[in-house]
C-alpha cells in the first residue's frame, strides 16, 4: 500500500475486508482506492481531476450490493466552479455521478449510500457554502433528485432500505427521525431532550433502530416497532468513549456480556483468553460485571474488533 498518502478514510466491506480511500503523496488531483486481502493490499487510481479534487468527510462506503463509494468535490480553477460527485465501482470500472453543482465550495458529510430501485446510490449529506454555514440537510437520491430534508439541523445518520426507501436521524435542538416516501418526507421526534449525541442508523429487520448518548443517562438505543409505537432501551453509561481493539482473542478479568450496536447480546464471555475471530470486524459494546452490571456494576466499555 503506497505510504505518506493524504488524509485517509476507511472502512470495511461486507466481507469484513478493510479498504482506504485517499490522495496519493503529493497529489491533489488524484482519488485512490485500496482493499486488503489476506495481508495483501492491491491499490488503483479511480479519479482523476482536471485541476484538483478533495475527498469529503466519511468519504468511503459500501452499498448494500457490496460496491464501494467514494465522494469528492471536483473543483475547475475557481470556488464558484465546484462539482460533488460520488465514484461507484462497478466490476473493473468506477464510472461518477454527478451530486449536485454546488455553484460554491460546498462542505458536505456523506453519511450512507445504498443501492435503489433506480440502479443508482442514495447519499444523505450535511451542506453549506464556503461564507455560510446553513445547518441544513439534504438528501440526493439518484433517480429521486436533490431535495431538502430538513433545515437548521445538524449532521445526521442514514441507513438505507434495499427499495431504496432513506431513514434518516438527525438533531435539530431534539433527536429527530424522517423517512422519505416517493417525494414526502414524514418527521417524528425520538426524543426532546437536549444535549444528546448522535450515535448511528440501522435498518433491524426492516425497521430502523437509532443509537444516541445522553450525557446525563447513558447511552440509549430507540426502536420502531412494527406497530409504529417508539421504544428506548437503555443500554448502560460506557465507561470510556475511547474503543478497546480486539484482534483475535479478548482477555478479560471477569464475565462479561458481548452486544452488538443495537444492544443485543450476542455471546456470554468468560474470564481470561475468549476467541471473537469468528465475528465481523465492526464495534461492539462490552457488558462488564455479568449479572451485576444490571444492578449498576462497571456498566459498558466500547470495543472494535479488527481482523
Amino acid at each position: 500500500m503506497p505510504t505518506n498518502t493524504g488524509l485517509p478514510y476507511f472502512s470495511y466491506d461486507t466481507a469484513g475486508a478493510p479498504s482506504v480511500a485517499f490522495h496519493p503523496s503529493g497529489s491533489d488531483q488524484a482519488i485512490m482506492f485500496a482493499r486488503r486481502t489476506d495481508s495483501t493490499w492491491a491499490a488503483e487510481t479511480i479519479f482523476t481531476a482536471p485541476y484538483f479534487c478533495e475527498l469529503v468527510a466519511r468519504a468511503l462506503t459500501y452499498t448494500v450490493k457490496a460496491e464501494p463509494c467514494v465522494m469528492a468535490y471536483v473543483y475547475y480553477g475557481i470556488p464558484t466552479s465546484t462539482t460533488v460527485i460520488l465514484l461507484m465501482e462497478q466490476g473493473d470500472t468506477w464510472p461518477y455521478h454527478v451530486v449536485t453543482g454546488a455553484g460554491t465550495r460546498a462542505h458536505l458529510e456523506a453519511l450512507a449510500c445504498a443501492r435503489d430501485t433506480g440502479g443508482g446510490a442514495a447519499v444523505l449529506y450535511d451542506y453549506g457554502d464556503e461564507f455560510n454555514w446553513t445547518g441544513n440537510l439534504y438528501y440526493a437520491g439518484f433517480g429521486t433528485g436533490f431535495a431538502s430534508l430538513d433545515t437548521w439541523a445538524s449532521a445526521g445518520a442514514v441507513a438505507v432500505h434495499s427499495s431504496g426507501v432513506p431513514h434518516a436521524a438527525y438533531i435539530r435542538s431534539q433527536l429527530r427521525y424522517a423517512c422519505r416516501v416517493g417525494a414526502t418526507w414524514y418527521h417524528d421526534t425520538i426524543s426532546a431532550a437536549s444535549g444528546l449525541q448522535l450515535a448511528g442508523a440501522v435498518l433491524e429487520e426492516s425497521l430502523p433502530t437509532i443509537g444516541f448518548i445522553d450525557p446525563a443517562t447513558g447511552v440509549w438505543i430507540a426502536r420502531r416497532k412494527p406497530v409504529g409505537v417508539q421504544e428506548r432501551v437503555l443500554v448502560r453509561s460506557i465507561k470510556s468513549l475511547r474503543p478497546t481493539l480486539v484482534r483475535g482473542m479478548l482477555h478479560l478479568p471477569e464475565a462479561a456480556g458481548l452486544l452488538d450496536i443495537t444492544g443485543r447480546k450476542l455471546m456470554d464471555l468468560v474470564p481470561g483468553a475468549n476467541d471473537v475471530r469468528a465475528l465481523a470486524p465492526g464495534v461492539y459494546f462490552l457488558k462488564e460485571g455479568g449479572e451485576r452490571s444490571e444492578e449498576g456494576g462497571a456498566g459498558i466499555r466500547k470495543v472494535v474488533i479488527t481482523r
